[in-house]
C-alpha cells in the first residue's frame, strides 16, 4: 500500500508524469520554426445496432434469408403432412400385418428425414445470418475508411464501448446514407 501511495504522489507533483507526457505536443503536431502545433483530435461514434435496423441493403439481405427461410419451411410443412396423411391412413383403414409394417417403417422413416431436413434447415439460416452479418461488418468497416478519410476523423467508436458521447457526435445516418448508396444494386 505504501508503495502505491508514494507512485501516486509522483505522478499527481508531475515527478513521474512530465517526463512520460512531455513528447506528446512533438508527436501530436508538426514542428514549425521552434513552435508546435497540435492538431484536434475529430471524434465520432455510431451505432451499429442503428446501421443493422435502418440500412436499406441490410434489410434487402435480410429479406432474403426470410424468403429462403420461408421456402425451406415450406418444404419441410409438406413432409410433415404428407406424415399426417400417412398416419391417418395407418390408422383408418384396415391394412394387412405386413401392409401395415411397411406404412410404419415409411412413417419412421419420413420422420428422422424431416428431423434431419430441419436441423439442415435451422443451420442453413444459421450460417446466412453469420455469412451476411460479416458481410455487412465488412462493408460497414470499408464505409467507416472512407469517411474517416473524407472528414479526416482521428477516431470513430462504435457507441457501446463509449460511456457517453454528445448527440453532435453521432455519424450513424451519415454511415446508413454512405453505406447504402456504396453497396446498394
Amino acid at each position: 500500500m505504501k508503495r502505491f501511495s508514494i507512485l501516486m504522489v509522483l505522478l499527481f507533483t508531475g515527478a513521474i508524469s512530465a517526463p512520460l507526457f512531455a513528447p506528446l505536443p512533438a508527436l501530436a503536431g508538426q514542428q514549425k520554426a521552434g513552435h508546435t502545433t497540435v492538431q484536434p483530435l475529430k471524434l465520432a461514434v455510431f451505432d451499429l445496432s442503428e446501421v443493422m435496423k435502418d440500412s436499406k441493403v441490410v434489410k434487402g439481405y435480410s429479406a432474403k434469408i426470410e424468403a429462403s427461410a420461408a421456402k425451406k419451411k415450406k418444404a419441410l410443412e409438406d413432409k410433415e403432412a404428407d406424415i399426417k396423411r400417412m398416419q391417418a391412413m395407418l390408422k383408418s383403414t384396415t391394412l394387412s400385418p405386413s401392409q401395415r409394417s411397411a406404412l410404419e417403417d415409411k412413417i419412421d422413416k419420413a420422420k428422422k428425414n424431416v428431423e434431419r431436413t430441419g436441423e439442415d434447415f435451422q443451420a442453413d439460416i444459421e450460417n446466412m445470418q453469420r455469412d451476411t452479418t460479416e458481410r455487412v461488418l465488412k462493408e460497414v468497416s470499408n464505409v467507416i475508411k472512407q469517411i474517416v478519410a473524407k472528414d479526416n476523423y482521428s477516431m470513430i467508436f462504435e457507441s457501446r464501448s463509449v460511456a457517453f458521447a454528445q448527440d453532435s457526435l453521432d455519424i450513424t445516418k451519415e454511415i446508413v446514407a454512405m453505406y447504402d448508396k456504396e453497396y446498394s444494386k
